[in-house]
């Protein structure tokens, strides 16, 4: 057995097939990740696909890296073993929770092949170059629409997934192309900005206000990594951004995109009494409900799907706090949040430019998770996976108190870190 491993590791050509097959797999499944895991029956293909990249994934660690446990992973294993609790206890939604038990093992699979190409700014293209293939998809099917450019209230996106859920796609495309469009290596990428202006253009088909505050989001800390030594011109490309944010949503064609901010604005407001929205009703209403039943279980929560259960609404909080508090108790909404919070800890004193993404994911994250529930979907364990890989080497910033004499003479402390 050995001498058959000493072989395999010695075979360099085998190295770079399995090499190139873990980046082409890559690239497939987060295509497939938008085009197909949504629709029934099709889904079938991102299964097949996630399959193959996680056989190669595997053979290429343990024949061709040294294995290394990332002892972070504790925090979102610690989540799905914890979310049993309250599903035993109280919603027996099982078959959620296996979807759980998925979701981490997807995100696993994901860390190790991004481990395994090493290669950061590689990853990121591979990642742009699956949803511009995706994007093409998208232009195939809804040819018809996006030519008249016609956004009716049925808005663009369905026949793949949830709306805001293929708008959220998009947002990440978009944030990642104008990464390397403005922290270019070579002048040959700034063609990263063509696809950025696809992705914006296509999630604007989305109707969805989850996208356009994501992608608002996103291009402030760009912009703010890119001009942080320039701050006068990055208010100024500030201004730009929210005067450019206004003329979008005021072009006739994308009517409905402004009728929707008009109706979350008079909905909230309590302006008038035509334009109230019940999307937005159900958004301000149903996690407000969801933190109040966590409340009555604060310690476990009432397992997967729980809102749903015992809310009596039959579906999601439209909150993914919210939602999280009443599934998983405060538990369980700590432990997942931490996932979120811990890679931008640990990216604080990172050097690396690519290191700026974690930043810039979480953010466009943390508003994404006011809009929708999130803790059991494919995208966020793809960008939790990004954020754990990029920060991977960093570790926690260490706060020390030491003493300074003052000009008064007097002791005094201060933090350094």
């Amino acid at each position: 057995m050995k001498n058959i491993i000493e072989i395999l590791k010695s075979n360099i050509v085998l190295k770079k097939i399995v090499y190139w097959g873990i980046a082409t797999f890559l690239f497939l499944y987060v295509f497939s990740i938008p085009a197909f895991s949504g629709r029934p029956g099709w889904y079938i293909i991102s299964y097949a696909l996630m399959a193959a990249l996680a056989g190669l994934t595997i053979f290429y660690t343990f024949i061709y890296t040294k294995f290394s446990f990332n002892k972070w992973f504790v925090i979102p294993l610690s989540f799905v073993l914890f979310a049993f609790l309250g599903t035993a206890i109280y919603s027996h939604e099982f078959r959620m929770w296996l979807t759980l038990i998925l979701m981490f093992l997807t995100f696993a699979i994901f860390y190790y092949a991004f481990i395994a190409i090493d290669n950061k700014r590689f990853i990121f293209k591979i990642i742009v170059y699956a949803f511009i293939v995706f994007a093409l998809f998208f232009i195939i099917v809804y040819r018809h629409q996006i030519v008249h450019i016609q956004l009716s209230s049925a808005r663009l996106g369905g026949y793949f997934d949830n709306v805001n859920t293929i708008g959220f796609y998009f947002a990440i495309a978009f944030t990642l192309s104008l990464y390397l469009g403005l922290f270019f290596k070579k002048k040959l990428e700034l063609l990263y900005f063509i696809p950025a202006l696809v992705f914006l253009a296509l999630g604007l088909f989305t109707g969805s206000r989850s996208f356009l505050v994501s992608i608002v989001v996103g291009s402030i800390v760009v912009m703010f990594y890119k001009l942080i030594k320039h701050k006068f011109i990055f208010l100024i490309s500030l201004g730009i951004l929210i005067g450019l944010f206004f003329i979008l949503i005021n072009i006739p064609q994308l009517a409905f995109l402004k009728d929707q901010f008009d109706r979350t604005l008079y909905t909230i407001f309590g302006i008038g009494n035509s334009k109230v929205d019940t999307s937005t009703v159900q958004r301000a209403i149903w996690p407000g409900y969801a933190f109040y039943l966590g409340g009555n279980n604060l310690l476990t929560g009432y397992g997967c799907d729980g809102f749903a259960i015992y809310s009596g609404v039959g579906t999601y909080a439209h909150n993914n706090y919210a939602e999280l508090m009443c599934d998983f108790g405060i538990i369980g909404f700590l432990l997942f949040n931490s996932c979120l919070f811990l890679p931008l800890i640990l990216s604080y004193k990172a050097k690396e430019q690519e290191t700026y993404i974690v930043s810039i994911l979480f953010f466009m994250f943390l508003f994404r998770n006011f809009f929708g529930v999130t803790y059991y979907t494919k995208e966020a364990y793809l960008v939790l996976a990004l954020m754990f890989y990029l920060t991977k080497d960093c570790k926690l910033p260490v706060f020390k108190l030491s003493p300074r004499k003052t000009r008064l003479q007097n002791d005094s402390f201060e933090v350094s870190i």
